[in-house]
Formats: C-alpha cells, structure tokens, sequence
C-alpha cells in the first residue's frame, strides 16, 4: 500500500537493499568457505604467495608433504623452511620470479622439516587485478619417486658407460635412420670429437671418408632389411675430425626389438692404422732388400760383359800389337768404345735414378722449340743406329714449350732405344707429335714383340726387367722407363704405354703447352 509521501516504499527498498546484500555476502561467504575446504582437502600440495614472497596461504597437504604446520610456513619470506641449504646459499630471484609469473613443470630439490629431500614439479599461476599481482597460486607434484628411478637409471648408465669407456677399443651403437646412438670414451679419441658432438649425428656422412661412403650406406641397408648377415670381421676406414683416414678392423652384431626386428647395430672396432702402417713398411723395406740384391746381382751381370770385352780387347792389343793390322786394331778398339759407351750410359741411369729418388736432379726450364728437339734426337739416332728403319711423323709447326730441353732428349733417347732393343732388325720404328688442347703428346712406336696385359700396368717400375727376367741377352738395369717417368711428371705431363703381344708398342708422354717466355727452375721430386 503507497502511502503519502513515499515514506513506506522507501522502507521496503531498503529493506531489499539490505537482504540483497546480506544474501551476497552470505554467499560470498559460502563461496569462500568452499574454495577454502576445496583447497584444504586437496591432495595436492597448494601455496599461495604475496608479492613481497610472504607466504598467504598453504593448504593441509603441504604441512603433510614438508612436515611444517601452517603456523610454521604462513607468513614466512624467502628463504623458506623447506628450501635446502644450497638454495639459502644461491641465487633465489630466478626461482622467486618463475614462481612469482608463472611457471609449468619447474623442478626443485626441497627439504621436509626431518631434512628429508624430496622432489617437486612446480606449477605456478600469477592473480593479477588492475595490472597488478595480487598473489601467485603453485600447486607441488611430488616426483620423488620418479626422480629416484631417473638417479638409479643414470646411475645405471653411467656403471655401463665405465665398463664401456674402460673397453681399449671403439664401441659404436648405429640406429636404423643411420645415426649414431652409443659411442665410448675410445670411440671419441680416435674420432677426435667429444661425445656429444657425435651422439645424434649420421655415421656415415659424418665419419666416413666419401670414397666408401655410399657403398658402406648401402651393406648397412641391406642388413638392417635383414637381406645380409653380418660380417666376422671387416676393415674400414674412418675420418677423424682433423681429416685424417684411420684404418678400423670392426665386428658387428645386430640388435633386435621385442618384435625380432632388427633396430640397431653395435660395432666394435680397433684403431690398425700403425699396424697397418708398420706392415707396409715392412713389404716396402723387404722390397728395397730384394730390389737392392737384384740391382747388385744386375749391375754385377751387366758390368762383367763390357769390362770383359775392354780387358779382352785392350790386352790383345797389347800382347799382339805388332801381329795385328791396322784394320783388326780398329775393329778391337771400335768394340773396346761400344763397351765403354755401355758402361757410361749404365752408371748414368744409376745416378740418375738415384738423383731423382733423392730430389736432388734440378730442371733448367726455358723456352725452346719443341720440333728442334724431336729433329735433333731423330738425326742422331739415325746415325748411330743402322739395324732400325727410323720414321718421323712431325706437323709443319710445333708450339714452343718452357722445357729442359736436355732431359727431354733423355726421355727421347730412352724411349728410341727401348724401342729398337726390343723390335726385331729390319722393322721401322715411328716417332710423331701431335697437339692435344693444352698438351703436345709425344709417341714412339715399335713393331717388336710387344707387352703383355699382366705386365703392362708395371712398366714403370724401377728394375722391372730385372724382377721378371724377361728378353734374355737385352742390355740394361730397368731403369730408363722408370727415369722417363719421373723426368715427364716434373714437366707437369703424363707417360703411358699401349702394347698388345706380338703386335708392338706405342710409348706416349705429354708436355703442357704454357704462353709464358720466362725461364725458371723446377726440382725433381721423390715420386
């Protein structure tokens, strides 16, 4: 009923006013007391933290999982009663700040009141209100238990890692996608990488050299189909992280899943590269021995047959000077200078080939006319040699080349001679020149008995006429073709020979064609 005035629906409004108010506070209340009993009965440890790291609020839970009451932790600062001494002693702002603006999954050795550690995942939310933060809510996970089993896997691990470092040679788990899943301490030594730089990283294009990469990539892929068996044993080489080849004399197993398929391989491997090494050492010094008793045994052989033939000569000149005529002395004397001839050319090659071994022969390259020398070589062959036809293939004009023009003719003369001591008397031999780009190929041919297939890719050997025993009654040591060859690689050119038996032989060498007219010096190297 409205009366005049107002004055009892004024009443009734603020009546309502009153009851409304009375009704939200009770509810707020209510709300309160609700999230409060939600907090306090939940299992999970919850701390509310103010701005100044003073603690607000902690719930039942904690006071179980730390062993403080909530007299003991509510309105503490940092440092807290749980923290560890460590972290009383360290740096606390970072761990303040993550848990102050949130973190997820931060995790913390604590200490219970009975200094008891324990671990926890921290999960923190900021309350923010009118861009300010109010307080921060953190909920603790303890994974105590967890971690334990982590420290006792690790420990594990590492038990085994120091079975596996103590081990003298390489151990080295490969997975299935090609990368490196295990390594030991000896592993790392002789790869030159700390652990982690090849824990991870692919085998093969890591730690391979690239010529035996993509054929070792693909045993291992048939052997992880299961196509293939392992090897017993294998030698491979490895790249070490300065770039050098390491020889490895590897055993492999595969290892297998649950399922019987086949996810891994476990390699163990020795370091045989001073082994190796040594080994070759041997063969070569053995050689040098065998090639040094041949040379002895040749030089031997070789220098009785001239040294015969001057004594022999010389003394009948003497004993019966005055019984010979003028015609038999010349003949002798003629045969006493072929043998000397023989010897002098012999003892060269000798110290030639010596000379080169050493590195001490020097090139006096200077421009010069090839076609001069080729000529010059020809004319004189032609002299001294009458058993031969001699035939020159030259074009009308030859480029002029940076040379030692003196070696060349060596390299020539050698070529010539070879040729004719090992073609049959009456036959033509062939010497021709021809430009090929930015080489001039140089060729001296034969119609002689020609070279087998097996010996051919040997004909450069120092002494190989000798080794094999081959031509019986031919003059010489075997060493002008190995001479050649090193006199035309320090030209910046190559040698080879085409022959087929019983069909002759073509010698090639190039010489480089250069612009430059500047004479300069170039060593002789050890090859």
């Amino acid at each position: 009923m409205l009366k005049a005035g107002g004055k009892n629906i004024g009443v009734q409004v603020l009546q309502r006013d009153i009851t409304e108010r009375k009704q939200a506070e009770e509810a707020l209340r209510e709300g309160e007391e609700f999230k409060s009993s939600l907090l306090d009965n939940s299992p999970t440890p919850i701390l509310v933290t103010n701005p100044d790291t003073s603690q607000r609020y902690v719930n039942s839970a904690m006071e179980k999982l730390t062993g403080f009451t909530m007299a003991e932790l509510i309105g503490k600062k940092a440092p807290y009663p749980w923290w560890t001494a460590d972290e009383r002693s360290g740096n606390t702002s970072e761990l303040i700040k993550n848990i102050s603006t949130g973190a997820c999954g931060l995790e913390r050795v604590f200490q219970k009141k009975s200094g008891e550690r324990f671990w926890v995942e921290i999960t923190s939310i900021p309350v923010i209100h009118n861009g300010e933060l109010q307080y921060a809510i953190a909920n603790w996970v303890d994974v105590t238990e967890r971690k334990q089993a982590e420290e006792a896997l690790r420990r594990e691990r590492d038990k085994e890692q120091r079975y596996l470092d103590i081990a003298g040679v390489i151990l080295v788990a490969i997975d299935a996608d090609q990368k490196v899943s295990l390594v030991n301490k000896r592993g790392c030594e002789v790869l030159g990488y700390e652990e982690k730089d090849i824990i991870g990283k692919n085998w093969f294009d890591n730690f391979l050299p690239e010529g035996v990469r993509e054929g070792v990539k693909t045993v291992f892929g048939e052997l992880m189909a299961g196509k293939v068996t392992p090897e017993e044993y294998f030698e491979n080489p490895v790249l070490s992280r300065d770039g050098t080849e390491k020889t490895i004399a590897w055993h492999n197993v595969v290892l297998k899943d649950e399922t019987g398929s086949i996810v891994r391989t476990l390699s163990s491997g020795e370091d045989i590269t001073e082994r190796r090494r040594a080994e070759r050492k041997v063969v070569e010094y053995e050689e040098l021995n065998k090639m040094k008793s041949d040379l002895l045994s040749t030089v031997s052989h070789e220098l009785r047959t001239p040294l015969a033939t001057i004594k022999g000569y010389s003394t009948m000149i003497i004993d019966y000077y005055n019984r010979l005529g003028d015609d038999e002395k010349r003949e002798y004397l003629k045969a006493i200078d072929r043998s000397t001839v023989r010897l002098t050319k012999m003892i060269d090659n000798l110290l030639d080939m010596s000379r080169l071994e050493a590195g001490l022969i020097t090139l006096e390259k200077k421009p010069a006319y090839i076609s001069k020398v080729i000529c010059g070589v020809f004319t004189e062959a032609q002299v001294r040699i009458k058993s031969r036809q001699l035939v020159a293939d030259l074009p009308v004009r030859l480029p002029r080349l940076n040379i030692d023009a003196n070696r060349i003719r060596q390299v020539l003369d050698n070529l010539i001679d070879n040729a004719v001591k090992y073609s049959p008397q009456g036959t033509a031999v062939l010497v021709s020149a021809r430009r090929d780009g930015r080489e001039l190929v140089i060729s001296v041919t034969d119609q002689g008995a020609g070279i087998s297939a097996e010996e051919l890719p040997r004909i450069f050997e120092r002494m190989y006429r000798v080794e094999k025993r081959v031509t019986p009654g031919v003059e010489g040591v075997g060493l002008g073709l190995a001479i050649c060859q090193r006199l035309v690689e320090a030209h910046g050119g190559r040698i080879w020979a085409e022959s087929e038996a019983g069909k002759g032989s073509t010698f090639y060498f190039t010489l480089p064609i250069e612009t430059s007219k500047v004479s300069w010096k170039h060593a002789v190297k050890k090859s």
